[in-house]
């Protein structure tokens, strides 16, 4: 209803004030009734909801099947054992999605919005949560509208919507705008007579020009609003109440592991079905091994490999969070290990975002920045304050770093900005946007009288001065406004007739384009960004044209320390860096050379000769370039489709709205956490928190990382399973005994699955080994580099230490006996009850110790054992030592004996299959000799 409400209407309903907002008293004592302006968020499971939902999975319906056949068959231990498991693996499920949703609770909690706002009269910002209903809010370009507005000022504010309305272009807002007259008629039918009027009972959406909503972005210009609308009150909200609660994506890594868990239950169900008609055919016992046949297809299959990526996952993105990386969305952590290329912004990411002014060009001489005098040219500086949207105060430094830059060289002077403009308001502008490069501010100095000072102290200027300025150089002294321009020098001298000279204002000839540009060439040379600073005082708008041009500023960004050291980091991981900015091509050459990223002035291109290129030139040029300077956003996202068209994955950086296209396109967006926009940040998958590229190389060590570490499970999980069914198919198979119980299966499978699985995934690597690997392409296969290899031979081992366990009870005995050592005698001295009891404690006590000893071997299968730190992974030593424990505890607690049918073991036997289990062990230590000697001899 507010669009069609005056402004003193609404603030006298909202119980506001359209310049000082509210007081913050005030503020505090809403926000505790009406509550924090954010999304209801969905209820929260039950502790039993969450549990019965582990239950809801096929696999468990077999458990729970294998259960109810046990009773029938009066094999109640069994069903006993079954029911543990499932309860074991609902609960450990359920611990890992906890803790996941946790992480991912405090990952939304550090990327919730922020929101400048004016209380008591003062610009602030705060957390977009802690807004209420009458705040007066600031917005400008690049920023997210944070709640429901009634707009109070606009200039030149254009806000996208597409979120609410559809509509593919940004809206152009007015403050003045209504749409039914007066207050009374937003109650009933009414009609605005005016332009832009609406006739009818309600305004559409997309047609309310004086309103702002959440969400939405702000893409041109600046303004402010009153609160209208909180948290689920919103538009926003009352379309969140609307929309039912969706399932979250799966990472592309998970689905790939969603895949091959259909497959492995598909094969492991037909070698089941396999193994319990050939149990049929050699008329063994049908219940058993019908038991038997489902618990294999059970543990064949590792039903926690999803829960231990998910909860990899969110550990990383909480580990990344301590690096000054705040991951937005998990699949980002998977795709980092991969990034080949990565294209960097160069102010603030790879410099310090700390611009100073070095040197400034004024009537026709460079001078180092000490040296000027504001009495030269006064208003050089004032269109540096003026023309200016940054604030500079003692306590509230916010802005663009130049613009900064700027306030601080006018503040030597003693040129301070809200003095200035309390004596020179700012009534019209024309913002920034890439395409003009320029922005223009609009002063009126009519009322401009006395004799004031800007400011007491050193070069203080007479607010008489400024009145008078221009009378006395050349143009009239009749204006009553007057407008500045800043930008970039080529772009601004093409508007302007006319410059500064001692001599006052002189028609601009071609000597002074030639020197203007070679002043501009001269300090890009030593890697300073110009800026042009113009005036106009014959318009009384905001113009670009017959503009006088007053003179230039140098200013340097020193490059960060650590980003040379990133540069060479990426160069020896296989990752190029490449950097992308509008300054000139000099200062971006200079600053590239510093880093390392560039040697030649050939390997630079400009915005200008790409445009040049077609699709096809450019792809094929790409390779060797390694500087790209003055672009366009556009060209910014033809940049990195190239290379990606080059085979490369590529991570994007960026801060301002212009850079959200190409962080879109981009394989990884990276946002500027300090300095970024809304737009930027809401467009990345991952965000700076300190604005620093040494950052984005910690990040892809820990992609590379968490890739590594799901790979070392996966196949730590399948060649485990491996091993458990070609134990159980090939005795089968040789008509011999079953190896292994049921609940030998099942609780080997709750031993292994779980524990020893996250701490492999969890797992600290050797960031310097990983960041000597190239990168891997985006489509690798898990069994890529040996994985493949990796399974199979370990779980062929797995099965045959543990075959050679089930047998070595048998195979004793018929030497003893003088027996010969045949497949018929093996099978027959097993049918003693006694005799199988034994063999059958043997081979599941070697089983699951030999897969716990394999845990220990998979942390880094190309180093030894005896190398590695085993206290950085305190998680795999206490996974260890409980599966040791409870193997223990099943073959000497008598009622796991007897629930287990199990037999004790005395030291001797235990020394025995401790030695035959550590089999894994043994070949690891093998394979990391060899390994060892292979870079031995390299390195010879």
């Amino acid at each position: 209803m507010f669009e069609n409400w005056g402004i003193g209407e609404t603030a006298e309903e909202l119980k506001s004030d359209i310049h000082r907002g509210l007081e913050l008293r005030e503020a505090q004592e809403r926000l505790q009734r009406e509550g924090p302006n954010e999304m209801r968020a969905p209820r929260k499971k039950t502790t039993i909801e969450s549990f019965l939902e582990q239950l809801n999975d096929p696999l468990i319906y077999v458990l729970i099947v294998a259960a109810v056949v046990s009773v029938l068959l009066g094999e109640v231990s069994d069903a006993v054992i079954i029911g543990v498991v499932v309860v074991m693996n609902a609960a450990v499920g359920m611990l890992q999605e906890g803790k996941a949703r946790k992480a991912l609770e405090s990952l939304k909690k550090l990327t919730s919005p922020r929101a400048f706002v004016i209380r008591e009269g003062r610009r602030m910002e705060i957390p977009a949560a802690e807004l209420v209903r009458g705040d007066l809010v600031w917005l400008e370009a690049g920023c997210q509208v944070p709640a429901d507005l009634r707009l109070t000022e606009s200039l030149n504010l254009k806000i996208e919507e597409s979120a609410l309305t559809g509509e593919s272009l940004p809206i152009e807002k007015d403050a003045g705008f209504l749409g039914i007259q007066g207050r009374n008629a937003s109650h009933g039918k009414g009609a605005f007579h005016g332009k832009g009027a609406f006739h009818g009972t309600q305004l559409p959406l997309g047609d309310r020009r004086n309103m702002a909503y959440m969400s939405t972005i702000v893409t041109y210009g600046r303004g402010q609003g009153l609160v209208t609308a909180t948290g689920m009150d919103t538009e926003l909200g009352q379309i969140a109440t609307m929309i039912t609660e969706s399932r979250d994506e799966m990472t592309p890594l998970q689905k790939r592991l969603g895949e091959l868990g259909k497959v492995l239950s598909l094969l492991s169900l037909l070698l089941c079905a396999a193994l319990f008609g050939i149990a049929v055919f050699q008329h063994r016992n049908v219940a058993e091994m019908l038991i038997t046949a489902i618990s294999l297809a059970v543990a064949a299959v590792p039903e926690g490999l999803p829960a231990v990526v998910t909860i990899c996952l969110a550990l990383s993105v909480t580990r990344m969070v301590k690096v000054n990386t705040i991951v937005r969305r998990l699949p980002s952590v998977e795709t980092l290990g991969a990034v080949s290329v990565v294209c960097s912004d160069k102010t603030g990411t790879l410099t310090q975002n700390r611009m100073t002014v070095e040197k400034c060009w004024l009537d026709g001489r460079i001078q180092k920045a000490a040296d000027c005098k504001p009495s030269l040219c006064p208003d050089f500086y004032y269109g540096m304050v003026l023309c200016n949207d940054a604030i500079a105060e003692k306590n509230n430094r916010t802005g663009d770093p130049t613009e900064l830059a700027l306030l601080d060289f006018a503040e030597n002077f003693g040129i301070e900005k809200a003095r200035l403009e309390s004596l020179m308001p700012r009534v019209d502008e024309l913002s920034f946007d890439s395409d003009r490069k320029m922005m223009t501010t609009l002063h009126r100095k009519d009322d401009i009288s006395g004799n004031h000072y800007v400011k007491s102290g050193r070069g203080e200027l007479r607010a008489a001065e400024i009145a008078d300025i221009g009378s006395l150089r050349g143009y009239g002294g009749t204006a009553h406004t007057v407008s500045y321009t800043k930008g970039a020098p080529d772009e601004v001298l093409k508007w302007c007739t006319r410059i500064f000279t001692e001599n006052g204002f002189v028609r601009l000839t071609e000597r002074h384009r030639r020197q203007i540009l070679g002043a501009v060439e001269e300090m890009s040379g030593e890697a300073l960004r110009t800026l042009a600073v113009a005036m106009q005082t014959e318009s009384p708008k905001a113009t670009e044209e017959n503009l006088i041009f007053l003179g230039l500023v140098g200013m340097k960004d020193p490059a960060r320390p650590e980003a040379a050291r990133a540069v060479a980091d990426f160069k020896e991981a296989g990752v190029k860096t490449v950097m992308i900015t509008g300054d000139h091509v000099d200062t971006a050459f200079a600053i590239g050379r510093q880093l390392g990223i560039v040697r030649r002035p050939e390997q630079c291109m400009t915005g200008e000769e790409l445009g040049l290129l077609s699709e096809e030139e450019l792809i094929e040029k790409i390779e060797d370039i390694y500087v790209f300077a003055r672009v366009s956003p556009a060209q910014k996202v033809r940049i990195v489709e190239a290379l990606r068209q080059r085979g490369g994955i590529v991570a994007m950086t960026g801060d301002g709205v212009n850079d959200a296209p190409s962080l879109k396109k981009a394989d990884i967006g990276i946002a500027m956490g300090k300095n970024g926009t809304d737009v930027a940040r809401q467009a990345s998958d991952m965000i700076l928190t300190d604005d620093n590229f040494a950052t984005i190389r910690r990040a892809i060590e820990e992609g590379r990382g968490v890739y590594e570490n799901i790979r070392k499970s996966v196949i730590f999980l399948l060649s485990s399973n491996l091993g458990e069914i070609i134990t159980m198919f090939f005795a089968v198979i040789c008509g011999m005994a079953s190896p292994l119980k049921s609940s030998h299966i099942l609780w080997i499978n709750l031993i292994t699955d779980s524990l020893p699985a996250l701490a492999l995934g969890v797992d600290k690597n050797d960031g310097k080994s990983l960041m000597r690997q190239q990168p891997r392409k985006a489509n690798e296969s898990l069994f890529a580099r040996g994985g493949l290899l990796c399974t199979c031979f370990y779980g062929v081992l797995i099965a045959g230490v543990s075959l050679t366990a089930f047998l070595m009870l048998p195979w004793a005995l018929l030497r003893t006996n003088g027996l010969a050592v045949t497949l018929e005698n093996l099978t027959q001295i097993l049918q003693n009850g006694s005799v199988l009891s034994k063999a059958q404690t043997y081979a599941f006590t070697v089983l699951g110790m030999s897969q716990l000893f394999h845990a220990v071997g998979m942390r880094d299968t190309q180093r030894s054992v005896f190398r590695m730190n085993h206290l950085e992974n305190k998680l795999m030593i206490l996974a260890c030592a409980a599966g040791f424990l409870l193997q223990f505890a099943v073959t000497e607690i008598p009622f796991l004996i007897q629930a287990f049918g199990t037999s004790t073991l005395s030291g001797r036997e235990w020394m025995r299959l401790c030695v035959l289990a550590a089999a894994p062990l043994f070949a690891h230590e093998i394979f990391a000799l060899t390994f060892l000697g292979k870079n031995y001899h390299k390195a010879d």
